[in-house]
């Protein structure tokens, strides 16, 4: 199995990662602007390009030709979003729409997983609201979550239009084992993590504990 992983570099990408080298025989190719190749795993492999580019996106998918994709590439800061949306419309549409096409063109059907978040539901009216439901219209209250919003309708649109096999989740916050990250403020005990990590291997990703 070839693994496609935008921003395993990342938070949620360098996790990701060590899950499916800890868990699985796969092979797993990083792209990402700054990948560091730090991780020296002889089963993992980097691209260092921009997303937005879509030769270089056409180019990477061709030469790679993945079994799977996991979009976790984004600008993920709220304040950022504020500051510039447009900037982050570019970094967070613009890269999914080149994958979209570039797979089109190499004729892959890879299993895509897009990334959301919760966040796209906006914040409960009240306790009768919790807990949130597919079925709950999307009310988001950031440009950053706007524009997941608009990743969704475009996965959604891709797979009606054109039968890529594209699954969305909506996670809730993350959480690192140190509070040294803007994404989280909190930490999570050992003990803890050996039981999410158990869980998440078990119940997400079919691996067995």
């Amino acid at each position: 199995m070839r693994v496609l992983i935008t921003g395993m570099n990342g938070f949620a990408g360098s996790h990701l990662a060590d899950l499916l080298i800890a868990e699985t025989h796969w092979l797993l190719i990083g792209a990402s602007r700054n990948a560091s190749g730090e991780r020296t795993s002889p089963r993992m492999s980097w691209w260092n390009l921009d997303l937005r580019d879509a030769d270089a996106v056409k180019r990477l998918i061709k030469l790679e030709r993945p079994d799977l994709v996991i979009h976790l590439a984004a600008q993920p800061y709220v304040p950022a979003a504020w500051d510039d949306p447009w900037a982050t419309f570019e970094m967070n549409v613009r890269p999914q729409q080149n994958l979209f096409d570039a797979l089109l063109a190499s004729r892959l059907t890879p299993r895509i997983l897009i990334a959301s978040s919760v966040e796209v539901y906006g914040p409960p009216s009240d306790t009768g609201d919790l807990p949130f439901r597919e079925t709950r219209p999307t009310m988001p209250v950031s440009p950053i979550w706007g524009e997941q919003g608009r990743q969704e309708a475009m996965a959604l649109q891709y797979r009606r239009s054109h039968g890529l096999d594209v699954v969305v989740a909506r996670p809730f916050n993350p959480h690192r084992p140190a509070p040294n990250h803007e994404l989280s403020g909190q930490s999570i005990r050992p003990t803890d993590r050996r039981r999410l990590r158990r869980d998440c291997a078990s119940r997400c990703c079919g691996l067995g504990t």
